[in-house]
């Protein structure tokens, strides 16, 4: 297999006083980071690159502020979301999804748990009765509406 990555543009626009701008695949390095440990904010991130190894490996050293960080996200969130999507389409393409099991953690607050994995069965299952409930409070506005038009 191979796969094929389309463009997506990441843009750091650098002002015309100051240092150059970092490069923008070290700020979607630190962004994805992120993103993988949980880490929201931008200040933090900023102390994470500034006291963590793995994110100095990462970014060869440099240390953008959190404001850099900030921007990228705000100025680049089009382009993010297409770098995670061409990550997707890769995965499946290198078979490393796969159909059997699904695993559902809504809630970040919520322990992931062995109980939290949903097998087929139980999935098919959850959505009948949504469909279910969909069609009985379906049914209900629509009589309601009748009853109103009489």
């Amino acid at each position: 297999m191979n796969p094929t990555w389309s463009p997506w543009v990441l843009t750091v626009l650098s002002q015309p006083t100051g240092r150059p701008a970092y490069h923008p695949a070290i700020l979607l390095k630190i962004y994805i980071y992120g993103y993988l440990n949980r880490i929201q904010s931008s200040r933090r991130l900023e102390r994470e690159v500034q006291r963590n190894v793995e994110l100095m490996w990462l970014t060869g050293r440099l240390m953008p502020d959190f404001k850099t960080i900030a921007n990228l996200r705000k100025d680049n969130s089009k382009a993010i979301r297409g770098v995670c999507r061409q990550f997707v389409v890769l995965c499946q393409q290198l078979g490393l999804f796969g159909e059997n099991l699904v695993a559902i953690d809504g809630n970040h607050h919520l322990r992931a748990q062995a109980d939290d994995l949903w097998s087929q069965g139980s999935i098919k299952a959850a959505l009948t009765c949504s469909r279910s409930r969909l069609m009985r409070h379906a049914a209900f506005a629509l009589r309601s509406f009748l009853q109103e038009r009489q």
